[in-house]
């Protein structure tokens, strides 16, 4: 007579059947790509989204290699199946591996977290994570994660300048005193950003007021920086006309 496996059983079954899709990939690495420290750019992104306080050592020899894969990471884990199926699969796998086995499952952190080491991870390599921007314009429109990519933005710098709008549109929505440090990072010499600052020094109090005369100050030296510049050069190219006109 056929009888149920028991629960324990049945647990590792699914377990081992489902997580295939996960564990596979780690076994058999994307040819083509160059391993550091015996690992690819994808197998560190998984790694360092999950434990990203460790290996930071690795990061100056991966640069833009690792890019792509944080940006999948952030992608993979807004899937509703990696969201919420993929942390229970490694949590039952933990349970059910046999020990020598377990250090090819991926640690059972959530996706949130992931996504959030991602973005942070991407602030960290700076300018050359601008492949990256299109992605983090979309979580500008994520409460949790907002912030975080603010922030990572302002950390690429003039690369992440196509951001610029809907970072405007959402200052105008919710004053935020560190959109507005950014927009001053990104882009000082637009006028709409000097004349949302300029608005928002005139009309809001605290802390919001406080950061728009800040980020003012940030444009106006950017700004005084770069006239001097263009002064020399004009200076210097006006005087070697002289001399060929001579």
């Amino acid at each position: 007579m056929f009888a149920w496996p028991r629960r324990r059983t049945l647990g590792a079954v699914i377990a081992v059947t489902l997580s295939l899709g996960i564990l596979l990939p780690l076994g058999f690495p994307r040819t083509g790509e160059n391993e550091v420290q015996g690992k690819t750019p994808k197998q560190w992104a998984k790694l360092l989204t999950a434990r990203p306080t460790q290996h930071l050592e690795v990061l100056p020899s991966l640069c833009q290699t690792l890019v792509p894969h944080l940006v999948q990471q952030i992608k993979r884990y807004s899937n509703p199946f990696h969201r919420d199926t993929g942390y229970w699969l490694t949590r039952r796998a933990r349970d059910y591996f046999p020990e020598n086995l377990r250090r090819w499952v991926p640690d059972p952190v959530s996706s949130q977290e992931r996504k959030l080491n991602a973005v942070i991870l991407l602030g960290v390599l700076g300018p050359c994570a601008s492949e990256a921007v299109p992605v983090l314009i979309s979580l500008l429109d994520d409460e949790e994660l907002c912030t975080s990519a603010v922030l990572t933005l302002q950390a690429i710098g003039p690369a992440a300048r196509a951001a610029v709008p809907k970072m405007l549109r959402k200052l105008s929505e919710e004053p935020e005193p560190r959109l507005a440090t950014a927009l001053a990072h990104l882009a000082p010499d637009d006028p709409e950003v000097i004349r949302a600052l300029l608005e928002l020094s005139r009309t809001e109090d605290g802390s919001v007021r406080l950061e728009a005369e800040a980020a003012l100050k940030i444009c106006t030296r950017k700004l005084t920086s770069s006239l001097a510049l263009l002064n020399s050069e004009t200076a210097e190219i006006e005087m070697l006309n002289d001399q060929t006109t001579r």
